[in-house]
């Protein structure tokens, strides 16, 4: 951490942290970003999530499991991942 810094925002043994730095000024572009979405994944771009794609009632990790989950039997096989 940082002097003056109260958060961690790197992980020493995660390289990406420290490249890929944290946004400090996301509440200008999303209401309220530290406060966890179930059905959205908001980003600067989009601050309301992707509405033109229908969340079906799951979490946004359901909905990325089930992109690929190609034959909805709950397993996502590596060659679902490629069709």
């Amino acid at each position: 951490m940082e002097d003056g810094e109260c958060i961690a925002t790197e992980a020493p043994k995660a390289p990406v942290t420290k490249e890929r730095k944290i946004g400090t000024d996301l509440e200008k572009y999303i209401a309220k970003p530290y406060v966890a979405r179930a059905l959205q994944a908001p980003d600067v771009g989009n601050p309301d999530g992707t509405k033109e794609h229908p969340d079906n009632g799951m979490t946004v990790l359901q909905q990325h499991v089930a992109f690929f989950d190609q034959n909805n039997d709950g397993v996502v096989y590596p060659w679902e991942t490629f069709k």
